[in-house]
C-alpha cells in the first residue's frame, strides 16, 4: 500500500512511502523509497515511517510521523536527505497525537504544519499544530469544530496552512478545505464536497490547488 509520494524540490527524484511485509508472519512495515522521474532503480531511504515524507525547502531534510507501537506515542521526525541522523522533533501522547496525514514545511524551513487529534470523554476533535523547526515548540493555531482534519499544506508566502477536514456539521460528513491564517490562527472556510483525504498540493503562486479525491 502507498501511503505518499512527493517530487523533490528541483524535481529530479520521487520519495514515496510504501507498507509492505517484508518479513512472512510478522507485521508490516513502511519504508521510504527514492527513484529518479525519469525513471531507474528505486533505493531504500528509511524504514518505519507512518505518513508521506516532506523534503525541505533546501533540500537537506526529511520530516515524517512515526507511530512507536508499545507506548503508542506519535513523533515527529527529522532526518538528514539520505535518512541518516533522525531526532525525534516533537513528540504527543496517544490520547493527543499526530495524525498519519503528514507534515508540511513552511516556505523559510522554520516551521513544519501537521493535524494532531484530542480524545476527551468519547469525543474527538482535530486541529491544526505548527512546530518550530529548531526547538520543538508546538503551537495549536486552529481552533475549529473538526472531527476529521487530513494533510497540511503552506501558502506559498507563509501567512496561513491549507487543511483538509471536516466537522459534524460538514454536509454528508465531506471533506472540506480550510485556511487558517498564521500566526493569528483564524479558519476561513473554502470549499466543501472534495473527499482529498488522500492529498493535497498547490502550484508556485498559491493560486490552484490539485487534490486526489476519493469516492469511497
Amino acid at each position: 500500500t502507498f501511503i505518499g509520494a512527493v517530487f523533490s524540490p528541483d524535481s529530479e527524484q520521487i520519495y514515496y512511502s510504501v507498507n509492505e511485509n517484508l518479513e512472512p508472519n510478522k507485521p508490516a512495515i513502511s519504508t521510504l523509497y527514492k527513484v529518479p522521474v525519469l525513471g531507474g532503480a528505486s533505493r531504500e531511504i528509511l524504514r518505519d515511517i507512518d505518513s508521506p515524507a516532506a523534503i525541505s525547502p533546501d533540500e537537506s531534510g526529511l520530516a515524517f510521523i512515526r507511530r512507536h507501537r508499545e507506548s503508542q506515542e506519535t513523533a515527529l521526525v527529522l532526518a538528514d536527505i539520505e535518512g541518516r541522523s533522525e531526532r525525534n522533533l516533537a513528540i504527543r501522547q496517544p490520547e493527543n497525537g499526530f495524525t498519519s496525514s503528514g507534515v508540511s514545511w513552511s516556505p523559510d524551513g522554520k516551521f513544519l504544519s501537521a493535524t494532531v487529534f484530542q480524545r476527551e470523554n468519547n469525543r474527538t476533535s482535530v486541529q491544526v499544530v505548527v512546530v518550530n523547526a529548531e526547538t520543538g515548540e508546538q503551537k495549536v493555531v486552529s481552533h475549529e469544530n473538526w472531527i476529521s482534519a487530513g494533510q497540511t499544506i503552506w501558502l506559498k508566502d507563509g501567512s496561513g496552512v491549507l487543511v483538509v477536514a471536516y466537522g459534524a456539521k460538514s454536509p454528508s460528513l465531506n471533506d472540506e478545505l480550510w485556511v487558517v491564517s498564521y500566526p493569528d490562527g483564524k479558519a476561513r472556510f473554502v470549499a466543501s464536497g472534495i473527499n482529498a483525504r488522500y492529498g493535497i498540493s498547490l502550484n508556485a503562486e498559491s493560486n490552484s490547488l490539485v487534490a486526489v479525491k476519493s469516492s469511497k
